[in-house]
């Protein structure tokens, strides 16, 4: 989930020309920016991090 802190450090980053936003989505910029961001979120406590595991089983015949 994306908070409002979240969105206020990622927006002045996302280019004006959907071109070049897809050109990043190849290329892994979008993954660089978005692993800096959550870096910087985490190192300023705005940031809470949720777990969640399910397991399920299965039948075995």
């Amino acid at each position: 989930m994306i908070t409002d802190a979240m969105r206020d450090r990622i927006e002045p980053l996302m280019p004006a020309d959907p071109v070049r936003g897809r050109r990043w989505a190849v290329d892994g910029t979008w993954e660089r920016v978005v692993a800096r961001v959550l870096a910087a979120a985490d190192a300023d406590d705005d940031i809470g991090w949720t777990v969640s595991v399910t397991a399920s089983t299965g039948s075995s015949s």
